[in-house]
């Protein structure tokens, strides 16, 4: 590296703004923060989809059952086990 080039990089570095130094750490972010908050996210916009498909319907319509027309015979004990 020719002494030109030398100088200016220190004329750079003098006017540069002061950046951090890259071998001291900055602030401690724990291992397993990144996906903690990708998970968060992912979470929040599907909340968000399934909310404004339950506001605006869905593509398919859904059949509705009706349980409370419908009769449910129950099997007697005396017609159990008799011979």
């Amino acid at each position: 590296m020719s002494s030109v080039t030398r100088l200016t990089l220190l004329e750079r570095a003098a006017l540069a703004p002061d950046l951090p130094d890259p071998n001291r750490p900055g602030r401690f972010i724990p291992r397993a923060f990144v996906p903690l908050a990708w998970a968060c996210l992912l979470l929040v916009v599907a909340a968000g989809v399934q909310e404004r498909v339950r506001q605006h319907g869905g593509s398919a319509l859904r059949q509705r059952t009706s349980l409370h027309i419908t009769k449910i015979a129950y099997a007697s004990s005396s017609t159990i086990g008799a011979p």
